[in-house]
């Protein structure tokens, strides 16, 4: 991948999504294909492989991209990294020690941006 600036946990499950700002951050999106390229990492919330179970994504923002960020602050669509993580996670009442975004806010490093 380029460095685009997006600096994240080590093997975190990060796609981009068509994002715009005012949507919702996290959308569930059901489970990944056979063979899907972040089906084999690890959720950020409980540490398993994301595998064949049900997913949502936890949308990040634009990175350090210029264009991004200028759509963004427009309020247009743009390319917006997310974290890809077990539905079931996301669910504060099932997420170990907090929610995912929770997560994400522990480690302040794992995104700059």
């Amino acid at each position: 991948m380029a460095d685009d600036g997006l600096r994240v946990l080590p093997d975190a499950p990060v796609i981009y999504v068509r994002w715009r700002t005012g949507e919702a951050r996290v959308t569930d999106v059901g489970p990944l294909a056979v063979g899907h390229p972040v089906s084999r990492l690890p959720c950020i919330g409980c540490g398993r492989p994301l595998g064949s179970e049900p997913t949502a994504r936890l949308v990040i923002g634009p990175g350090d991209s210029p264009e991004a960020r200028a759509k963004a602050a427009d309020g247009r669509w743009y390319a917006a990294a997310a974290v890809v993580v077990h539905a079931a996670c996301v669910a504060a009442e099932s997420a170990p020690a907090g929610d995912v975004a929770d997560a994400v806010r522990r480690h302040p490093d794992a995104w700059e941006g």
